[in-house]
């Protein structure tokens, strides 16, 4: 059996590749028997060119901003938009004279346990995950050992928590150490890890840093929770996507940062919805290629938008090399029942020739959508629910590494 792999919007080829690398490992672990091909059409996708039509592009700044990670999916949030936020706000509070010891001061001694982390990089204990990346640690580790308030923060954290010695602040570096390795695994194009990978790289900087990990449940709760309070109002209303931010720091200021962020993600989907038809022929070209020289059964595999252009592909005409459809984090359902599916209006039922289709989300991933409370017909419908437990937009793209994901997908094809 061939799966055939249609990514989603605003995807192009180096993401691409990364997250085929990672859905190609999955499919060799849980679906040995099956072989998974590429159908990358990012290159059909919108361009922004030159920016010709956006006023003041050339004269605007480019606002670089990163994505986010904290605790709580809230708290990953605003570590995912800035991974030295807890750092940056500890050094704020910096009134705090450096504490007092014989010989090694709290700082030397945080730096020199930074300097052993970054050893541990370069021999691959940590993160000691398949799918690390060394560029992504190290850039990750001299974010930290570069941050200016770095020291004062040290000294905030003690003197904030005297009671648990260097502790508090080893978790503080060690949230920002993951969430950094994090959000340039993501901005490399590699989804996202699931919490508990997550969760388990953070406990093994933090031991590496010195720590118990006995403290790192419960200890950092109420701390951070204090540290963060005066700030979450103000975030949670600021909104996670760079684009807001872009517009809400002077929307003429970075006007470019807002067309460039736009282009190519909310433009393949304008696009889409116009033009669709380059897509859709492409993908079904793709499939006559993939399953004409063995006539071996294919699975289509889609992220997000891909999984709306296959669905209107199968709506429009029956692909009888097509024995299953698998959406991930599809938009599908949603454009059917406000009326914006381009192959199908509601109430009317998907075609008799509608293969059987699997439909994954996550009540995290706020692109997400479920197909069974509103549509029917075709050879069955199957909503399946699952939990990346990350903040949206990270959730996202966290499909591609979750166990629960690949063991939906294995249960389904072994029904058709």
């Amino acid at each position: 059996m061939k799966i055939l792999f249609v990514h989603g919007t605003g995807v192009r080829q180096p993401a691409f590749d990364a997250t085929f690398e990672s859905v190609q490992m999955n499919v060799a672990h849980f679906l040995p028997t099956a072989s998974v091909v590429p159908c990358y059409w990012g290159h059909l996708g919108s361009d922004l060119g030159k920016g010709l039509s956006v006023p003041l592009y050339d004269q605007s700044k480019s606002l670089v901003v990163t994505e986010k990670e904290n605790d709580a999916p809230e708290r990953w949030a605003l570590l995912y938009d800035d991974p030295l936020i807890e750092l940056r706000l500890l050094a704020s509070r910096s009134a705090a004279k450096p504490a007092l010891t014989f010989g090694t001061t709290p700082v030397s001694m945080l730096r020199d346990s930074l300097s052993v982390l970054r050893e541990r990089i370069d021999d691959g204990a940590w993160p000691d995950i398949r799918l690390s990346r060394l560029a992504s640690a190290l850039s990750a580790i001299e974010a930290v050992s570069a941050f200016s308030g770095l020291d004062a923060a040290i000294n905030a954290g003690v003197a904030l928590e005297p009671e648990q010695g260097l502790d508090t602040v080893r978790l503080i570096i060690a949230r920002a150490l993951t969430s950094g390795w994090i959000v340039e695994q993501m901005n490399a194009g590699i989804p996202a890890v699931p919490a508990d990978v997550r969760d388990s790289v953070l406990g093994a900087a933090f031991e590496m840093l010195g720590g118990s990990r006995a403290q790192t449940k419960g200890m950092l709760g109420d701390f951070i929770k204090t540290l963060t309070k005066p700030l979450a109002a103000v975030v949670s209303a600021v909104v996670v996507d760079p684009l807001w931010q872009a517009a809400a720091a002077g929307g003429r200021a970075y006007r470019r940062s807002i067309a460039q962020g736009a282009t190519p993600g909310v433009g393949d989907i304008l696009l889409y919805q116009a033009k669709g038809e380059k897509i859709r022929a492409f993908i079904e070209q793709t499939i006559e290629v993939v399953s004409k020289p063995t006539g071996e059964p294919v699975i289509l595999l889609a992220h997000s938008l891909g999984g709306i252009a296959c669905i209107d592909l199968l709506i429009a005409s029956a692909q009888p090399n097509i024995r299953g459809v698998i959406t991930v984090g599809s938009q599908a359902p949603f454009l059917y029942e406000i009326g914006a599916l381009t192959q199908l209006e509601a109430p009317s039922k998907l075609p008799g020739h509608m293969p059987p289709w699997l439909n994954i989300y996550d009540q995290d991933d706020l692109l997400s959508f479920k197909a069974l409370p509103i549509m029917t017909g075709g050879n069955g419908i199957t909503d399946r629910e699952v939990r990346s437990h990350q903040p949206f937009p990270a959730a996202h793209g966290a499909y591609w590494n979750n166990v629960r994901v690949w063991e939906e997908i294995k249960s389904f094809l072994e029904t058709v």
